[in-house]
């Protein structure tokens, strides 16, 4: 299908379902007539509901297409030259309102009669109103380059917008008849004369250098909040307001100015909070030396053996050096060539590079997960159903904290004994209170067992200064001796993980306290003896000198 056709099929189907639906819509110059003469005709796209929601910014490239179909011109030269211009022509947007839908527009387009053909095209209610929405109005210039570009005099002039700060009226989207084509004016707020309103008003204006301070200040903040609500977290007017310590008035300012500067971002009414299009990239990172220097050790490791995170199609490293200066990737570069990982001593996780991202998408987009465990306790595989909670390094191996679907305490599943997992389309119950710390308590490792243990461990001198390099524990406290040796103590919920640890000390520990301790830590040792034992006397036996 050509443009017009797909433009034409989209219209059809929305009025053969007869049901009322959202989303943008364009005032377009489509040729009527001759001598180059047009009229203008609204473009409607209609989103499928309110969690798939289409921006101007979305649509826009398809006006384009559209618009090269009728004047004859270039597609994919219109594209690339107002690719970035989307507020070049009237625009509009049907949103769904407490108790039914409305009709945003900038006011600054010419047809009277557009709420009828908006509700007709959007098969929506007869008592479906306009009213006037500064975001819908378009930018200064952009208009001006749609007239160069597309060679149509359209006559239409972008508006500039009044972001002083001082301003005590707040801008607000209030209905507007559908006769009327004009924005509701301010009301004049009544002045009380004081001697401080008679002072304030015979004052000097600022200096420019305060002026220039303050526009600095405020062009700081708006940055500073397209960073938050691009990021995860879920920020709203009255985050951001707490935040920013101002008032929400102040934060739907700064929001308008980024829509100004086609930043799409959408208010997200299941999340409550606003987000930006996935497609939009915030510019490079200016990095420091120093800050090169970390991403450069950082990307070293994770690309180490066994940690196996370093996947994808190039990392962040990679991209940021394809980017930045010269002289900058160069010491990139250097910084990762000069830096090693060797002897982790990790579990290999080679071949569990897509669970891992599974998981990761699962924990980003909250959704439930579903696979096949391979436990030692049991025979076969198990089916697991997982609200995902956190993934972890811990130890030598990554672990996934989660809980299983009808229990309600969270546990650690190894990443490696997944057979098979998948992220289901089910939304996943992560509590905001969870607390990482909390779960694993004074776990050695990974496995917290239900009793807690006070234990003291005596080194050898000559273990001493070895196993003083690390601490082992979080609980750890260190006793030297007058003889060389030193003392450690930890407090542990469980024995089966420190045992094994203990193991590795063999010759140069000795266990003080608990006695429960030293008796398992004994019972391992007498089995490997007997093990090794046993099997040098076969040796002898069967290769006899």
């Amino acid at each position: 299908m050509n443009p017009e056709e797909l433009f034409e099929d989209r219209i059809q189907q929305i009025r053969h379902a007869q049901l009322p639906v959202t989303g943008p819509f364009f005032w377009v110059p489509k040729p009527h007539g001759k001598n180059g003469k047009w009229k203008f005709q609204i473009v409607p796209f209609f989103q499928p509901d309110e969690k798939h929601q289409i921006g101007h910014t979305r649509a826009w490239p398809e006006v384009l297409r559209l618009l090269a179909h009728w004047w004859g011109r270039s597609a994919d030269v219109v594209v690339k030259q107002l690719q970035d211009h989307y507020t070049g022509l009237p625009r509009g947007r049907v949103v769904k309102m407490t108790g039914g839908y409305g009709i945003a527009h900038g006011n600054d387009h010419s047809d009277p009669n557009f709420a009828a053909t908006v509700r007709s095209l959007y098969c929506l209610p007869d008592e479906t109103q306009p009213f006037f929405d500064e975001h819908e109005r378009m930018i200064p210039g952009d208009p001006e380059r749609f007239q160069r570009v597309m060679k149509i005099q359209t006559g239409l002039k972008g508006v500039e917008p009044d972001f002083d700060e001082s301003d005590s009226e707040e801008i607000e989207m209030t209905p507007l008849p559908s006769s009327s084509r004009k924005p509701p004016a301010k009301k004049a707020s009544p002045i009380k004369k004081t001697a401080k309103s008679i002072s304030a008003s015979v004052k000097s204006k600022k200096p420019d250098a305060d002026r220039r301070i303050n526009q600095a200040d405020r062009l700081a903040r708006t940055i500073k909040i397209l960073q938050l609500i691009m990021g995860r977290g879920r920020w709203n007017n009255e985050e951001l307001a707490k935040e920013f310590q101002c008032s929400e008035r102040t934060i739907y300012r700064h929001l308008t100015v980024l829509r100004l500067a086609a930043v799409p971002w959408y208010y997200d009414k299941t999340q409550k909070c606003y987000r930006v299009e996935e497609y939009f990239k915030f510019p490079i990172l200016n990095l420091d030396q120093d800050e090169i220097l970390g991403l450069g050790v950082s990307a070293a490791i994770s690309s180490a053996t066994g940690l196996d995170i370093a996947i994808g199609k190039g990392t962040l490293s990679e991209k940021w050096a394809t980017r930045t200066s010269a002289e900058k990737a160069q010491l990139l570069t250097e910084a990762q060539q000069l830096v090693s990982v060797l002897g982790l001593n990790l579990a290999n996780h080679s071949g569990h590079e897509e669970t891992i991202r599974t998981v990761q998408r699962a924990l980003i987009h909250r959704k439930k997960l579903s696979g096949l465990y391979r436990t030692p306790y049991a025979a076969d595989p198990i089916r697991l159903t997982l609200e995902p909670i956190r993934l972890c390094l811990i130890k030598q191996a990554w672990y996934l904290i989660a809980r299983k679907e009808g229990e309600s305490a969270p546990k650690a599943f190894r990443i490696m004994r997944f057979q098979s997992l998948k992220m289901l389309e089910k939304p996943a119950h992560v509590p905001e209170d969870f607390d990482l710390a909390a779960f694993f308590g004074n776990a050695w490792g990974v496995y917290r067992g239900e009793k807690t243990y006070d234990i003291q461990i005596r080194f050898t001198p000559d273990a001493a200064p070895l196993v003083t390099e690390t601490i082992w524990h979080h609980t750890q406290q260190t006793q030297p001796q007058p003889d060389g040796s030193v003392i450690l103590s930890f407090q542990v919920d469980g024995l089966e993980e420190i045992v094994h640890w203990l193991l590795s000390w063999t010759g140069r520990a000795e266990v003080l306290t608990p006695p429960e301790l030293r008796e398992l830590l004994v019972g391992y040792l007498k089995e490997g003896l007997e093990l090794n034992l046993k099997n040098a006397s076969k040796n002898e036996s069967d290769n006899p000198t």
